[in-house]
C-alpha cells in the first residue's frame, strides 16, 4: 500500500516539477505570441510590413526577448537574490540556528588551529545543544 502511495505520489511531484518549470513557460510564451500578433499587430496599419507573419513576429520577438530576460535574470540573479536569500534566513528561525551553529563550528576549527582547545570544546557544546532544540 505504501509502495503505491508513494509511486502516485513521486509521479505527482514530477507532473508538477515538468508542468510548472518547463512546459508552462512554452504553453504562456505561445498564448502570449498568438494573442499579441492577432488581436494588436494584425490591426495595426503597417506593422505587416515588419511582421507578414506570426513567425516573422516570432522569430524577431525571440531574437530581442532572449537575450532582454538573460540579462534580468543575471542581474537578479547578481544583485536581488541576495538580498532575498537575506530577508528569507533572517525570517526563518531554523536557518537562523543552523547558520549561527556553524559559523560557531568554524570558530571552534579556527579555535583548534590555534591550541585553545578548552574553548572550542565549549564553543561545539553550545552549537551542538543549540541544533537539538526542538523548533516545532
Amino acid at each position: 500500500m505504501t509502495r503505491k502511495k508513494g509511486f502516485f505520489q513521486r509521479r505527482w511531484a514530477d507532473f508538477r516539477t515538468g508542468h510548472g518549470t518547463y512546459l508552462v513557460y512554452f504553453l504562456a510564451f505561445m498564448n502570449f505570441s498568438i494573442l499579441v500578433y492577432e488581436l494588436v499587430l494584425v490591426n495595426i496599419p503597417g506593422v505587416l510590413v515588419i511582421f507578414p507573419t506570426l513567425l516573422h513576429f516570432l522569430f524577431i520577438f525571440l531574437v530581442i526577448y532572449i537575450p532582454l530576460a538573460a540579462i534580468i535574470g543575471w542581474l537578479h540573479r547578481r544583485y536581488q537574490m541576495p538580498v532575498d536569500i537575506a530577508l528569507s534566513m533572517k525570517q526563518n528561525p531554523y536557518w537562523r540556528e543552523i547558520t549561527t551553529s556553524l559559523a560557531e563550528f568554524e570558530k571552534a576549527v579556527l579555535l583548534i588551529a590555534q591550541n585553545k582547545n578548552d574553548e572550542a570544546v565549549t564553543l561545539l557544546h553550545t552549537a551542538i545543544k543549540r541544533l537539538e532544540m526542538d523548533f516545532a
